[in-house]
Formats: C-alpha cells, sequence, structure tokens
C-alpha cells in the first residue's frame, strides 16, 4: 500500500464493498440456490468477476457479491423499484454488476458502460439439404413437368391422328398408336427409334417435334448438373418478425429467462402491429426446451445470441463446433449497452468508472469474454460426457 503520491488518493485503503448480482452468464455466473433474502456467493469463472478482483487488487478494496434472491433487475412502482434495482436505491448495497441502464433506472441509480447489449436474435434449425435421391425431378417445377407430359400427349395424339388420315388418302399401312406415343416420348429421352412414317407431313410434325424436345432436354441437363453440383438447401431460416408472421404453420417462443427483463417491456408495451402480433402468439419457453424443440422444425426461439453459442455448442454442437442451429443476421437491438449500477451519489463511481473504461480500451473486456465464453463451452462439454454423453442437461446459467 502505498503512503504517498498521487495515486493515494486512488486507493481504498482495504476498504469492504457489498456488490449485488443477477445471474446472466458469461458476465456474471454463480452457484444456483434458493433464498429469500440477498446471500453472499462465491463466483464462477466470469468477465463481471474477472473484473471485480482485477479492481480489486489494483485498488486496494475487499468486496462481497450477494445474490438477488429473484434474480430479476426489478420493476418500478411509482417511483419504489423491486429487485436488483431496488437494493441500490435503498442504498443496501454499493454497487451491481451487469444491469441495463434505461430513463426509469437513471432516477434510482448511476451507471458505467461496459460491454455493448446481447441484442436478441432468431434462433432456427439451419437450411437442411434437399434430398438427393430427387435430383433427376428438382431441375423443373411441377407445372413444367405436367406441361411437358401434357405436350408429349397432345403431340403422339396430333401425329397419329394425322397419319391415320394420311394412310387412308394414300394407302399406307396404318401407324399404331403406341408406336406414336414410342417414338415421341423416345425423342425426349434422347432414345432417336426409327421414324414412323415417310410422309411430308409427318416428318414436318417430327422436325418440330425434334426442335422442342432438344430445348427441354437442355434446359434440364443444364438445371440438373447445377442441383447435382450445388447442394442446394430447404428454406432460408426467417430473419425477422415480418418472415415469421408469413412462415406458414411457424411458431415462436422468448427464452424465459428474458421475459424478466427489458424484453418484458418491449413486447408489452410496443405499439408497431408486427411486434404486437408476435406477441399475441409468443411462447415463454425454457432456453434448452427451446433449442430443442428448433430440432423439430418448424419452431423458432427469440432470445441472445450468447445463449445460442454456448448451450448449442456446449450440447448440440459437434467436435469442432458446428451446430444445427441458425442465428438471424438480423437482431433487435432493445437496450444500446450493460454496465454496472452504483447508488447515487457514491464517491467511488468515477474512479470505477474510469478504471472500466481503461480496460475496455485495452481490449481486456473483449478477451475475457472470449476466454470465459470457451472455457464455459469446453466444461460444458466436458461434463455431458462424463453424464454418459447426453445432449440435454439442465440450464442453470441465468
Amino acid at each position: 500500500m502505498k503512503d504517498s503520491g498521487p495515486d493515494e488518493l486512488y486507493n481504498f485503503r482495504g476498504h469492504h464493498f457489498k456488490y449485488i448480482a443477477a445471474q446472466y452468464f458469461p458476465y456474471i455466473d454463480f452457484p444456483s440456490r434458493k433464498d429469500d433474502v440477498a446471500v453472499p456467493v462465491n463466483p464462477y469463472d466470469s468477465v463481471d468477476f474477472r473484473l471485480a478482483d482485477t479492481m480489486a487488487q489494483k485498488e486496494n478494496f475487499t468486496y462481497t457479491i450477494y445474490k438477488e434472491p429473484h434474480t430479476s433487475w426489478g420493476e418500478d412502482t411509482d417511483g419504489v423499484w423491486s429487485g436488483l434495482m431496488g437494493y441500490l436505491q435503498r442504498e443496501d448495497v454499493d454497487m451491481s454488476t451487469l444491469v441495463v441502464p434505461t430513463d426509469s433506472r437513471l432516477k434510482a441509480a448511476s451507471f458505467t458502460r461496459n460491454y455493448p447489449s446481447d441484442h436478441i436474435i432468431i434462433a432456427s434449425l439451419k437450411p437442411q439439404p434437399l434430398p438427393r435421391h430427387l435430383a433427376l425431378i428438382r431441375p423443373f417445377t411441377g407445372t413444367v413437368w405436367i406441361a411437358v407430359l401434357l405436350a408429349v400427349l397432345v403431340w403422339v395424339i396430333m401425329f397419329w391422328v394425322l397419319q391415320r388420315l394420311s394412310s387412308r388418302i394414300t394407302g399406307s399401312p396404318d401407324l399404331r398408336f403406341d408406336t406414336a406415343f414410342l417414338y415421341g416420348w423416345g425423342v425426349l429421352m434422347e432414345v432417336h427409334p426409327k421414324v414412323p412414317t415417310s410422309a411430308t407431313s409427318g416428318q414436318v410434325m417430327v422436325g418440330w417435334w425434334l426442335v422442342f424436345c432438344m430445348v427441354i432436354y437442355t434446359g434440364y441437363e443444364s438445371a440438373l448438373i447445377s442441383h447435382l453440383t450445388v447442394n442446394r438447401a430447404s428454406t432460408q431460416p426467417p430473419e425477422t418478425f415480418e418472415d415469421l408472421l408469413h412462415a406458414d404453420g411457424w411458431e415462436w417462443g422468448l427464452d424465459s429467462w428474458l421475459w424478466t427483463g427489458m424484453p418484458l417491456e418491449y413486447f408489452t408495451r410496443h405499439k408497431d402491429p408486427v411486434v404486437m402480433k408476435i406477441y399475441k402468439y409468443l411462447q415463454i419457453i425454457d432456453p434448452l426446451k427451446g433449442l430443442k424443440k428448433i430440432l423439430e422444425g418448424g419452431f423458432s426461439l427469440m432470445t441472445v445470441k450468447s445463449m445460442v453459442t454456448i448451450q448449442g455448442s456446449s450440447y448440440f454442437g459437434d467436435d469442432h463446433g458446428n451446430t444445427p442451429f441458425y442465428i438471424s443476421n438480423k437482431n433487435v437491438p432493445i437496450v444500446t449497452f450493460f454496465g454496472w449500477g452504483f447508488r447515487l451519489g457514491a464517491p467511488f463511481y468515477h474512479r470505477f468508472n474510469k478504471l472500466n473504461m481503461q480496460l475496455d480500451a485495452a481490449g481486456i473486456l473483449t478477451l475475457w469474454l472470449q476466454k470465459v465464453t470457451t472455457k464455459r463451452i469446453k466444461d460444458n462439454r466436458a461434463k455431458a460426457e462424463l453424464d454418459g454423453g447426453t445432449a440435454f442437461v439442465e440450464y442453470t446459467q441465468v
């Protein structure tokens, strides 16, 4: 401990701080337990824990992290907050770990800007490859196939009738219907049988039929090569709320944990007709059960990207980190950033804010986020293997 100099102003001299926290991995995580009051916890390896530990060592203070008993960030009732925000408003604690600043919360606490927020994404099943055994019929749509078959039938009937009339006039042998049909079909299949007539009218019809078959066969052959070369996928998964509404027979749900935070306000108070209709048919579902339901098809889960990345790679991914889940490229930015909360008027707020900005500018927070996420995925996969390789285990993260 320094006894003099400018740094003495930034030395807390062993002061003990009280944190309040609600679980939200990878930012803060600790053993799950049910309590009616805030109790001290020993955090797992997480970004906020690393941040608090680093600051404590640098600034010479100690701390205790208390678990918010209901894993709730709080609700505002006529200016009186419950949950995590209530502890800050009542000054029962000095600060909190991860929390989202809002206009109403700014009246009860001060906030630092620690991390970009997790936007809501739409997780769906990745497009599945189309069956290879259907490659022979896939180059043409059903309508085109029907049109081709009708063209064969019409040409055969016309050709057969014309040759029957010609035989009665000229006395040449009659043309059997099956012969005309096999010739028309054979030319289309690039099997060139002997021309069944020597009459000029018949040869003219045969000539036009050859041209028609050449066009059809060329188009079919090029499309077939394309389908066999490129492994085409089924329908593109939903990217937006509008895509969910337009998909026939599609269902969607929201990560149940998110229903206690800002997404609750977003869906219940939004006036946009699309959001209101999404909310009307919204299912609130446990995140791991939601991921399992995605695998059944026809379902999308609205959640945060970090959850799909961690849980998907842990319990549904292969050794290379590939998962069966598609994460939408477009997202819903409900909040702008995540930060720590401080009781109003706290004299140490500015020092913590400065330390946080220094770590963020150095890229330390981003590095910690990557390391914590990677480590948790490895630990989850190892635990799943010890439990018998199950790909569906209890979700205790948030």
